[in-house]
């Protein structure tokens, strides 16, 4: 069903505006699903792609939604509990940290300076620089985005499963929940069929981005619709098209606040809360709402209150350097699905 007008003029009112060359929208409201794709962009190897419901976009750190998910999906399979310590798993780690601890960023990590995401034959070296970085405060003081931490997230799923983060993705998600158009491992992918994110003036596709090596923390590759299958499958306690695919416990822990409201976090998402810490969630949505952005101007968002999912991706930068954007175009996407 196409998406109501309201929130179709919003997204092509950002075109209009260029504050974005294109853009996929999926929206699932009370039991009803929209989409809504719109402009043209160019690939890595400049062929003209039409934003469309089977066109991938790099969305950036929504990667970190689905890598703790794995982890929790670990956890209800007994291979690792969120509370053991890092070095039990990676015994290069060495702080008392726990597995949780990374998930949330309370380690008590400052970001490292200058340090990109690593091609393939790079990945070594960058992981060594990840684990000779020494912490900055005690843990749990305060939550400081370390997206690093997901790179040590990745060693310990890999080392307690004997699987690549890729395969676990495939396993456990992106298979069962049909998302045929998702995945963590672009290298069986060819250059042309799926989007880059653009420059900060969007000018064009930052061709450094193709073919990095997977660390956990981005370079998920996936479309509102398959994205929106996700959310809505934690929406409904683990249950997609009628089989259970993550436990209800699972399911309700990866929606669960776990920092007594001191953070707004779930082990895998921001919260809204009371009053928005974060900034990109509408001033609609409830204080239950939750989710997490990625740098290319994307989000998926989750607001139980509302029987609500969004799923929104781009390539533009420009978005995510003004998260309104985000709050705009969800509190259209909850008031214009509400009139439908």
């Amino acid at each position: 069903m196409s998406c109501p007008y309201a929130v179709v003029e919003y997204v092509e009112r950002l075109m209009q505006e260029k504050v974005t060359p294109c853009y996929s929208l999926a929206v699932a409201y009370r039991g009803k699903t929209y989409e809504a794709y719109g402009g043209t962009v160019l690939t890595s190897d400049g062929t003209k792609v039409v934003a469309g419901p089977d066109v991938p976009f790099n969305v950036g750190s929504v990667t970190k939604i689905i890598t703790s998910s794995l982890a929790v999906k670990l956890a209800e399979k007994g291979l690792i509990s969120l509370d053991d310590p890092v070095s039990k798993y990676v015994p290069a780690y060495r702080y008392p940290h726990t597995i949780l601890q990374l998930m949330l960023h309370t380690a008590g990590f400052a970001p490292p300076e200058s340090l990109q995401w690593p091609a393939n034959e790079q990945l070594d070296s960058y992981k060594q620089r990840i684990y000779d970085h020494p912490v900055s405060e005690v843990a749990d003081r305060s939550a400081v985005y370390y997206t690093q931490g997901y790179t040590i997230l990745m060693d310990i799923l890999e080392i307690a499963s004997g699987s690549s983060l890729g395969d676990l993705g495939s396993r456990y998600i992106f298979e069962p929940m049909e998302m045929s158009n998702t995945t963590i491992e672009t290298s069986g992918w060819m250059p042309g069929t799926y989007t880059l994110p653009y420059d900060n003036g969007n000018n064009g596709p930052v061709n450094e981005l193709e073919g990095l090596a997977v660390t956990g923390d981005s370079g998920l590759y996936s479309t509102a619709a398959d994205l929106l299958r996700f959310g809505r499958m934690l929406l409904a306690d683990g249950r997609y098209e009628g089989k259970q695919l993550f436990s209800e416990a699972a399911a309700k822990l990866l929606k669960r606040e776990v920092t007594n409201h001191r953070f707004n976090k779930t082990p895998a998402m921001w919260v809204k809360g009371e009053r928005d810490l974060y900034g990109c969630f509408g001033d609609f949505m409830t204080p239950s709402a939750m989710g997490h952005p990625g740098f290319s101007g994307c989000m998926l968002a989750i607001d139980p209150g509302f029987d609500f999912v969004g799923a929104f991706v781009t390539n533009s930068q420009k978005i995510h350097a003004d998260w309104s954007y985000y709050r705009k175009l969800w509190n259209v996407a909850i008031s214009g699905s509400d009139r439908v």
